[in-house]
């Protein structure tokens, strides 16, 4: 597998991943949110369960475990193939539909409204780049599914890196809730 590139700026026209990330942004906004904090907690433990079920994949890649229907965290044995071919677009869908309007309501969760402009600047730039690798990585896997899984065995496979990317735009944008919140419930909600 190729590493990526890190230096995208936006995706190809007729990406399938943006177009995931746009329909994600297009159906949050028939269900806006109306505070940020804790859809960035709820989207942090996705990430981490898609992290668990990558090392799983691997563990089981690794053993060349037999049989069928091993549970694998989100997936099993059988359907793992499925599961890693629509990882990418699901990163990217989340990003429209969790994580940027997340990051747009944290003026509700108490963060100053500059705090919020800069934080949703950054991370649209990294999502926007984000969505690029992650259609790099899905043209990959549609190319054949073999490869993936040597990657995953060996441990060079960039989905791992798609997620821990996705994961550091959340985790950017749940510092600055740490950093401004002053209701200490919310505080709370931002530790989860």
């Amino acid at each position: 597998m190729r590493h990526l590139r890190h230096k995208r700026v936006a995706p190809p026209v007729g990406s399938v991943c943006q177009s995931e990330f746009d329909k994600g942004r297009a159906a949050r906004q028939e269900y806006p949110l109306h505070s940020g904090a804790y859809k960035l907690a709820e989207t942090v433990d996705v990430l981490r369960s898609c992290q668990a079920t990558l090392d799983s994949i691997a563990v089981d890649r690794r053993q060349n475990a037999k049989g069928h229907g091993r549970l694998l965290g989100g997936c099993t044995s059988d359907d793992a193939h499925i599961w890693l071919k629509r990882l990418p677009g699901v990163v990217a869908r989340g990003l429209g539909y969790n994580v940027l309007p997340a990051i747009a309501a944290l003026g509700a969760d108490g963060v100053d409204p500059r705090d919020v402009k800069n934080a949703l600047t950054q991370a649209q730039a990294a999502a926007a780049a984000l969505v690029g690798d992650c259609e790099e990585v899905h043209l990959s896997l549609k190319a054949g599914i073999a490869p993936e899984y040597r990657a995953l065995r060996d441990g060079y496979s960039d989905l791992p890196r798609l997620l821990d990317r996705a994961l550091d735009i959340v985790e950017s944008a749940r510092s600055i809730v740490s950093r401004r919140v002053k209701d200490p419930h919310l505080r709370q909600v931002n530790a989860l």
